[in-house]
């Protein structure tokens, strides 16, 4: 299982990163959060949001405590595209028979429609500008939540294990996810 759990974070990395023809080799332009209303970000006073972060060395057990997440899976990736991304399992592995990436990149929401993914806003989380999008199809059953700041994003990325999901519920996991641990992060800094 945990094997499985390896190739399959290894290839919903690759999702991230892949859905571009061209890699990304800097940060986008900062986004202007008082004229954009369209695609908010984040509140900037957070501390460890105000850059982009390693989730494999940055992120404290009780912040992944907060969001649901514990077993940290895999060792610190980083890819030339600017991902950094830890793999992480839910405590409720029975009901979350899946596995989490938390990664920062360079990219944002912008680029993700420009990929042809469905971008679907969030107004339902505390967290402002919270959005989900469809992952490559070689990830599998697996969803995207993700954040936007003025040097990239904040995503964790859920791979469902436990056979055919339903979409909606699916992207439900990873949005939980994010929204808890954007707030556990906002209130430490």
């Amino acid at each position: 299982m945990r094997t499985r759990g390896l190739l399959v974070l290894t290839v919903c990395l690759g999702a991230v990163t892949a859905c571009s023809q061209t890699a990304v080799t800097e940060a986008p332009p900062p986004i202007d959060a008082h004229t954009d209303t369209t695609h908010p970000t984040h509140d900037r006073s957070a501390g460890l949001l105000d850059a982009q972060f390693d989730p494999c060395t940055d992120l404290t057990e009780e912040q992944l405590s907060a969001a649901g997440l514990e077993n940290k899976m895999t060792s610190h990736i980083e890819l030339p595209e600017g991902v950094k991304s830890c793999g992480w399992v839910h405590v409720d592995r029975e009901n979350h028979p899946g596995t989490y990436l938390i990664g920062t990149d360079q990219v944002d929401q912008e680029h993700m429609i420009s990929q042809g993914l469905e971008v679907i806003q969030r107004p339902d989380t505390q967290t402002a500008g919270l959005y989900t999008h469809r992952m490559d199809p070689l990830a599998g059953e697996a969803c995207g939540a993700a954040v936007d700041f003025e040097w990239g994003r904040v995503m964790v990325s859920y791979t469902h294990l436990g056979g055919h999901a339903d979409y909606l519920e699916l992207c439900s996991r990873p949005v939980i996810v994010l929204d808890n641990l954007i707030q556990k992060v906002g209130e430490n800094h």
